[in-house]
This record gives C-alpha cells, structure tokens and sequence, in this order.
C-alpha cells in the first residue's frame, strides 16, 4: 500500500494543472454560508477542501 502511495504523490507532483477549478475565483469565501448546488458526483465538496487545505 505505501508502495501506491509513493507513486500517487510522484504523479500529483509532476501534474501542470491548476491549482484550484474554475469557480473557485467566483464564490465570496468571506459570506458566512456558501452553498454548492449541483449533481452527485461532480466534486463540489472538492472546492471546500482546496479552500481549507
């Protein structure tokens, strides 16, 4: 298993990607209550961890 994790961090390393998506820049982070509406599966609680990480 830490053998998956090695690799995982390799690869995430070596990615030329964004550092956060596309809405990110839209929502008002200071309001006291932010909701994400969407489908299941479409990652919005993704936005709330790269806020917070």
């Amino acid at each position: 298993m830490e053998r998956i994790y090695e690799i995982s961090a390799r690869l995430m390393e070596s990615l030329d990607a964004p550092l956060h998506r596309y809405l990110y820049d839209s929502i008002a982070w200071s309001d006291r209550l932010i909701m994400i509406k969407g489908a299941r599966g479409v990652d919005m609680s993704i936005l709330l961890v790269e806020k917070y990480a």
